[in-house]
């Protein structure tokens, strides 16, 4: 089998001394493979860069000069047959070079030393070494191949991974596998064949947070994603070992813009120790995520700065009273929903408001029967109830 080559011609320089980003979605179960690489494998050549995976599937990338090399390496495998968003980024201002895997800086190197390694003196190989070195071939896919002549933060690479940037962004050069005259841009042997992946790029859960309350724990998050059928919320008291505490519908959410905002109040949290919570989240298709962990400590309840306390009565035929308790002055705003996300009434909206216990009615003379959402927003809290209107 042969590589395919990069043409050096095309390429940001890779050199220890200049800015650069190179990145890819990578999905394989392959171990000792090289992914990218600009070295040859001789111990006499320098070179800026090799991303492989390593023999327990974790993720290096290396650097060096004959007699001396540095590598990155990720905490956890990627071999595992799951699409990953990895790359590597050199920042000479602040002296490092990092290893990111979906948005994140897992692994960091100074640059300690001068390397001699050259750039863009031979080509970029992606699949294995030059032919002849020793090097495993990379048997799996390989996705939207990006390189900038500048080092990009966690936080801009997070929010553009799951997004199709354009070809003309700043300091972009992208390697498009499907499209014509790429022969300008790489040397494509027979055996290198392009196509269609299953790589289908959806925004993880947003914002995900807890709050104590003296009872119970409240939790908010937010989804981007309109293909979202259910949520489980889940929980551990060693944030290894979790269960299933709780099943929302992706219908519930309260659609605003970016998303939708879902949330669950524990009612069966211990008032002691540490929790864990995570949620995951189903898709209409079939796959699945997990959010990050979030944890909270036990103890006594925090109050919560706004708080809806309900409405009565419940259900309503067509009016009720809505009740929330302010606990120091601040904005509120307190809207009803519906569940497909659409406004329905704005109720309250001010600048400011003393703390106090306050109800507002609500009439729903002109709306049908079903299932509504009541949000009160302040400068601090988010909370979401259900009412149901009965005729």
């Amino acid at each position: 089998s042969k590589p395919l080559e990069i043409r050096r011609n095309v390429l940001p320089s890779l050199h220890q001394e200049d800015p650069f980003s190179i990145f890819c979605w990578v999905k394989t179960v392959g171990l000792n493979v090289v992914i990218l690489t600009t070295w040859d494998g001789k111990e006499s050549s320098a070179y800026p860069l090799e991303i492989r995976i390593n023999a327990t599937g974790h993720l290096q990338a290396f650097r060096g000069q004959p007699g001396y090399h540095e590598s990155l390496v990720s905490r956890k495998p990627v071999a595992d047959g799951q699409w990953h968003h990895i790359g590597v980024v050199n920042n000479p201002q602040a002296r490092k070079t990092y290893l990111v895997i979906n948005g994140v800086y897992v692994d960091s190197l100074m640059h300690r030393v001068q390397l001699n390694t050259y750039s863009n003196r031979q080509n970029l190989m992606i699949g294995m070494r030059s032919e002849g070195s020793k090097g495993g071939l990379f048997e799996g896919y390989l996705q939207e191949l990006m390189f900038w002549n500048r080092a990009r933060s966690a936080a801009t690479i997070r929010s553009t991974m799951r997004q199709s940037i354009q070809w003309s962004n700043d300091g972009l050069f992208k390697i498009a596998f499907n499209e014509p005259g790429r022969e300008s841009i790489a040397y494509w042997p027979p055996e290198v064949k392009s196509a269609a992946s299953d790589l289908l790029l959806r925004y993880p859960i947003q914002d995900l947070s807890v709050v104590q309350r003296a009872s119970s724990v409240f939790l908010t998050w937010r989804s981007q994603q309109d293909d979202s059928r259910l949520f489980e919320v889940e929980r551990s008291e060693d944030g290894q070992h979790f269960e299933k505490i709780a099943a929302i519908s992706g219908d519930e959410g309260i659609g605003f813009e970016g998303g939708k905002t879902y949330s669950f109040n524990d009612q069966t949290a211990t008032n002691e120790g540490v929790l864990y919570y995570r949620v995951k989240q189903y898709f209409t298709d079939g796959a699945e995520r997990f959010s990050g962990l979030v944890k909270v400590g036990r103890g006594p309840g925090e109050a919560l700065a706004a708080e809806l306390i309900g409405n009565s009565p419940n259900p309503f035929n067509p009016q009720t009273r809505i009740s929330y308790q302010l606990r120091k002055p601040q904005t509120v705003e307190l809207t009803v929903w519906s569940v497909a996300g659409n406004l329905i009434s704005t109720l309250v909206s001010t600048e400011y408001q003393e703390p106090g216990i306050y109800y507002v009615d609500f009439n729903g003379s002109d709306w049908p029967s079903g299932t509504y959402l009541v949000r009160i927003q302040t400068e601090s809290t988010a909370q979401v109830i259900k009412i149901v209107l009965a005729k």
